[in-house]
């Protein structure tokens, strides 16, 4: 009996500790900070803030709309309060369209973006903030850069 009623009562906890888990971890606002002391991220009203991140690289380039709505209202269910992603594709994203047929530069030189392509970013950022995600955005991999400027490049960088 006695461990019957622990089990239940350990049960209940956990419950309880899901339940305010799933449901009040998207409530974020303002931008996520570093702790005065450097140890913690924190909210911008300073409470501290856990980053339960899922990598997508390929979001702005390989889902449309659509696709992105069913996987950020899955990671939304899920718990997951960041996404990391790329701007510039992983994987050729600088020659290969992104889902919607735009390209990120109109020019050889990626000195004129598209605006199309980078307006589907923008949704993609949108539909995440409205589901209480923040996007950790990074806006290229170190292979997109000019091979000449770097003092180092691994291998793999320079396929």
């Amino acid at each position: 009996p006695f461990i019957l009623f622990r089990m239940k009562k350990t049960f209940s906890l956990l419950a309880c500790f899901l339940f305010v888990q799933l449901n009040f971890a998207q409530q974020i606002t303002g931008p996520i900070q570093v702790q005065q002391d450097q140890r913690y991220f924190t909210k911008s009203e300073g409470e501290l803030f856990f980053w339960m991140a899922d990598t997508a690289w390929e979001l702005f380039h390989r889902l449309d709309l659509e696709e992105s709505k069913i996987y950020l209202d899955k990671r939304a269910s899920q718990g997951f309060n960041v996404v990391q992603a790329v701007a510039l594709a992983e994987l050729n994203g600088l020659d290969d369209p992104n889902v919607n047929g735009d390209m990120p530069f109109t020019d050889e030189a990626y000195s004129k973006p598209n605006e199309a392509y980078w307006q589907h970013v923008d949704a993609v950022i949108n539909l995440a903030l409205k589901r209480g995600i923040h996007i950790a955005l990074l806006s290229t991999l170190g292979d997109k850069l000019h091979k000449a400027s770097l003092e180092y490049c691994p291998g793999d960088f320079h396929s």
